[in-house]
């Protein structure tokens, strides 16, 4: 992978878990918009994997709060590392990449690929038509 890429991947990776670890941002979502599409960066994939057990853990975060804090603020020490485009520390790497997160979530596609279809569809269509003088003569300003 490209170093910008990778880079660019932590700290997208970072953002999304420190939006969590603030509680702006719900685990869910924080999921769905992870950039795994054809990422092979090893700490956001442990970053992911870190997120997912977040996430599966949502029921004993209402009946235990200590134990909540504690995992956001283990949240917001990766999204530390993420953020600043760093690679996670070893000992993180080592716990994490033991018991990575199940296969049902890695690399599925997500809502935000078909937004990216849609857009290059209206791209297209906006490049055909400007391009097109017969069609131009046609087409009249809307007011």
């Amino acid at each position: 992978m490209h170093p910008k890429r990778a880079q660019a991947y932590r700290i997208q990776s970072g953002a999304l878990l420190a939006a969590v670890a603030d509680e702006t941002l719900e685990p869910r979502v924080a999921i769905n918009t992870w950039p795994s599409l054809g990422n092979e960066d090893p700490s956001v994939r442990c970053a992911y994997t870190i997120l997912w057990y977040f996430e599966s853990d949502e029921d004993r975060h209402h009946q235990e709060t200590f134990y909540c804090d504690v995992q956001l603020g283990h949240l917001a020490e990766i999204a530390a590392y993420l953020l600043k485009g760093e690679g996670l520390p070893d000992h993180i790497m080592l716990k994490y990449n033991q018991q990575e997160a199940s296969v049902e979530y890695d690399n599925n596609w997500t809502w935000r690929e078909l937004l990216w279809q849609a857009r290059h569809w209206v791209d297209l269509t906006e490049t055909v038509l400007s391009s097109n003088p017969l069609v131009q003569r046609f087409m009249k300003p809307h007011k």
